[in-house]
C-alpha cells in the first residue's frame, strides 16, 4: 500500500506547497534578469510571495523556554519533563519569583 498523502486543492497543505514553489522559482529566477528594472520587479514580486509564504504559516510568538535545572538544556516553559534528561519538572505555579523562565533571563544571569 502506497504511504502518499492526498491533498485536496485548496487545503493548507497545498496552498503551502504552492507558495513554497512560488517563492523557489522566483528566487532562481532572480540572476536570470539583465536589467535593474527587471530585476528590481523580479524582487517586488518575490517580496509579496515570501509575505503571503510568511501569512499561510501565521507563525506568532515562539512559546516561552525554561532551563531545565538537572542539565539545564531549554525546553518550553509548559513542560512537566525534561525532553532530555527526563527530570519532572515543577509546575510553572510552584516555582518561586527567583526562577524566571530561561526565555526572561539575560545571557550574564544564566552564565
Amino acid at each position: 500500500m502506497s504511504n502518499v498523502h492526498l491533498e485536496l486543492p485548496g487545503s493548507d497543505r497545498a496552498l503551502l506547497r504552492r507558495a513554497v514553489h512560488a517563492v523557489e522559482q522566483q528566487l532562481s529566477a532572480l540572476p536570470g534578469h539583465s536589467t535593474l528594472d527587471a530585476y528590481r520587479a523580479a524582487a517586488a514580486d518575490l517580496a509579496v510571495s515570501w509575505a503571503a509564504l510568511c501569512k499561510l504559516l501565521a507563525l506568532g510568538e515562539a512559546a516561552p523556554l525554561r532551563e531545565c535545572p538537572r542539565c539545564h538544556h531549554l525546553g518550553m516553559s509548559t513542560a512537566t519533563l525534561c525532553g532530555y534528561c527526563w527530570l519532572r519538572l515543577p509546575l510553572l505555579s510552584a516555582m518561586t519569583s527567583d526562577a524566571k523562565p530561561a526565555s526572561a533571563q539575560t545571557a550574564s544571569e544564566r552564565s
